[in-house]
């Protein structure tokens, strides 16, 4: 069986630095979850009850429903021992290989390859991900009212 090889996206050095450590992680997803700077509680979401506790790791307090919260919370992140910085990572990878198999053996070796990571790790990170990508593009869809294919 014939594998196709996947194609590494054009990542520059500033890219790279969003990424090299957790703090700056955190940073660029909250400004990515939280465009207008006011975190949202995931549990009630209420943009207007939240307390940031810690800059750095983003941890907030909902003064509403009194849950803790991040801007991990509810995501595939969440709970996770692999770095932030290399989920981000990897996420950029598969994005851009979006077609091939999460088993593509090229693929595994390629987040492998750039990602100090196991191989294991780096099949359940793209299946992860591949799923949570899907996901996201069908919340998409379904908000611009696009028909799904029949097929």
């Amino acid at each position: 069986m014939e594998h196709e090889f996947p194609t590494y996206p054009t990542i520059t050095p500033e890219v790279m630095l969003l990424f090299a450590d957790e703090w700056r992680a955190d940073k660029w997803l909250a400004d990515k979850a939280w465009p207008d700077g006011k975190p949202i509680c995931p549990y009630c979401e209420r943009p207007d009850a939240v307390n940031i506790l810690c800059p750095v790791p983003l941890r907030c307090r909902c003064n509403r429903c009194y849950k803790y919260f991040s801007v991990r919370t509810r995501t595939i992140y969440a709970g996770s021992k692999v770095p932030l910085g290399k989920w981000l990572h990897a996420r950029m990878i598969v994005k851009h290989n979006l077609g091939l198999h999460h088993a593509n053996p090229h693929l595994v070796k390629m987040v492998r390859g750039r990602l100090p990571v196991e191989h294991r790790t780096a099949v359940c990170m793209i299946r992860d991900l591949r799923m949570d990508l899907e996901h996201t593009a069908a919340l998409r869809r379904s908000r611009l009212n696009i028909p799904t294919s029949p097929f």
